[in-house]
């Protein structure tokens, strides 16, 4: 209810009526008829009154907040059960609203990392458990039709009194990821054949290094350096000539295991790795089944055409440690099968 005082300014008050029975001198009860005398009680409410709409409106902003930002907010409590979520997450997750209030987060993670999930709150008392409080790290999250996708999470903690309460903000990342898988596939890939470019074959060769010395294993590398390949671009012309490299390419893969790689370097150069082969002779045979299979013609716009390859031979551990000591000594390696004559291989 809404007084007005004197000053006339408006209250709001809360009223109670409470009734009575009057007394007379002697104590006895008067004569007036029982419940006529009433008693008001009224109490001004106006600042509560005023810190609630206040506190409402504070609720009102905040929430419209949350539905209009793009990222997905949820809160949810120590348990992982979910208080509030605003229409980004549930169009994230692919929930109708409402529909994810009162259900654990643990649904919205893969199921590895959901018990890590599980308990934000013993992150101060475990010292050994990764803290996900106050940063930001990549999660694989699970749509409502079970697909699932990165998502990108910060965690943050709203202390109630005792009542703890744990904000996640999310955001999809699935196009950033391919743009960058794509990014790093074109950074490690040759334009021309889509094979693996002198940085890729570095690194896999570094690998390939690290894994025989840790493991005792071998392998070897193979360096393939076409012969008279200048020939072809002058006689047919540089399309032609880059359509028998992706030929060479498609060639050579097929004479590979799964877990070897061919890259291709600058004009008719392509090196292999072939990871645990047992000695010499596995890498020879492989050698010899290439050579074999470049001699046989590539047919380009209707056209056969010919070609041979030399073919350098370096196994690991048997050569130099330092890496760019061994792939001098797979260059010289083919240098000298050239000098062989060409069309051979040489150690």
């Amino acid at each position: 209810m809404t007084l007005v005082r004197p000053d006339d300014r408006e209250v709001e008050v809360e009223i109670a009526a409470l009734p009575y029975q009057e007394e007379d001198a002697d104590g006895e009860e008067s004569g007036h008829d029982s419940g006529s005398a009433v008693m008001l009680m009224a109490r001004d409410v106006s600042e509560r009154n005023r810190a609630l709409k206040t506190a409402a409106a504070r609720e009102n902003h905040i929430r419209k907040i949350m539905d209009t930002v793009v990222d997905g907010i949820i809160t949810f409590d120590r348990r992982g059960n979910i208080e509030n979520v605003n229409p980004a997450a549930e169009k994230i997750f692919g929930y109708e609203p409402g529909e994810l209030i009162g259900r654990n987060i643990r649904i919205l993670m893969d199921v590895p990392l959901a018990p890590e999930h599980d308990g934000y709150e013993q992150d101060e008392e475990q010292p050994d458990r990764p803290r996900f409080l106050g940063t930001d790290y990549e999660v694989e999250g699970r749509r409502q039709d079970g697909s699932k996708f990165p998502v990108e999470l910060a965690i943050g903690m709203l202390k109630e009194g005792e009542r703890r309460v744990f904000i996640g903000a999310l955001r999809d990342i699935t196009t950033r990821k391919e743009q960058e898988d794509r990014l790093l596939y074109l950074a490690t890939r040759d334009p021309l054949t889509r094979m693996p470019n002198r940085r890729l074959f570095t690194e896999r060769l570094e690998e390939a290094i690290d894994r025989a010395d840790e493991n005792a294993t071998k392998f070897a590398v193979l360096f393939i350096d076409l012969d008279h390949f200048k020939n072809i671009n002058d006689a047919l012309g540089h399309v032609a000539g880059d359509m028998v490299l992706q030929s060479v390419g498609n060639r050579l893969q097929d004479c590979l295991k799964e877990g070897d790689t061919v890259a291709h370097l600058s004009g008719d150069e392509f090196p292999i790795i072939l990871n645990t082969i047992k000695d010499r002779k596995e890498a020879e045979k492989v050698a010899k089944d290439i050579l074999e299979k470049l001699a046989e013609p590539f047919t380009i716009e209707g056209k056969e055409i010919y070609t041979t390859a030399s073919i350098g031979v370096v196994p690991y551990p048997d050569t130099a440690t330092p890496i760019g000591d061994f792939l001098r000594n797979v260059d010289t390696a083919a240098y000298k099968a050239k000098e062989q004559g060409r069309a051979t291989h040489q150690f």
